[in-house]
């Protein structure tokens, strides 16, 4: 009855690890698991980037051709005066 006792006791106290170290496992997951969908919350924009650089590249060529003009424009201007 005695080793009974003893074996009960040991199984018991080993249970109760395996518990906390499971609930311990469970705690660390459910921390990635909440890192995770902050990454993904932060990320989930990026391949909106590509169209964005897009759109800056053509609004770059546009200002360029805009900035040319102008700067011919003024050009004229310029000969105009001094023709004058």
């Amino acid at each position: 009855m005695g080793i009974g006792l003893v074996v009960i006791l040991v199984v018991a106290v080993l249970l109760t690890l395996i518990v906390r170290t499971a609930r311990q496992i469970e705690g660390g997951a459910a921390e990635i698991w909440t890192v995770g969908q902050r990454i993904a919350n932060n990320t989930v924009h990026i391949p909106l980037l590509h169209r964005t650089n897009q759109i800056v590249d053509g609004i770059l060529e546009r200002a360029s051709g805009i900035d040319g003009a102008t700067a011919a424009i003024e050009r004229h201007a310029e000969e105009e005066r001094r023709s004058r």
